[in-house]
């Protein structure tokens, strides 16, 4: 089984959690990680320090991938960390193993 984090804002978890899928960007890509880290570091390490993603570490969706789903996801080449689903939106039904306050570190 293949887990994954998507690190998120308040409004993002809620969304997340109530609709139980990951929306994709507006290129049709979701991006995730295997890489569990403190919400200092997902702004260091994944947005890059980008303001417009300041918070988005606070939360984490932690989440396993089915088998047809884990065929679109793709490392990816610009950052370790990232990992990309490339299938548009990733339904998440019965498949979040967690969604809050990402604890790591604190």
């Amino acid at each position: 089984v293949d887990v994954f984090y998507h690190f998120t804002d308040d409004v993002g978890v809620a969304g997340i959690v109530s609709g139980q899928l990951l929306l994709p960007n507006v290129k049709g890509k979701v991006y995730m990680t295997k890489s569990l880290l403190s919400p200092q570091e997902v702004e260091n390490s994944i947005f890059i320090g980008n303001p417009l993603y300041r918070g988005h570490g606070n939360n984490v969706v932690t989440f396993y991938v089915r088998n047809h789903q884990r065929a679109q996801i793709f490392k990816s080449r610009d950052n370790h960390h990232e990992y990309i689903y490339t299938g548009g939106t990733l339904r998440l039904h019965g498949q979040i193993i967690y969604a809050g306050p990402n604890l790591i570190g604190q």
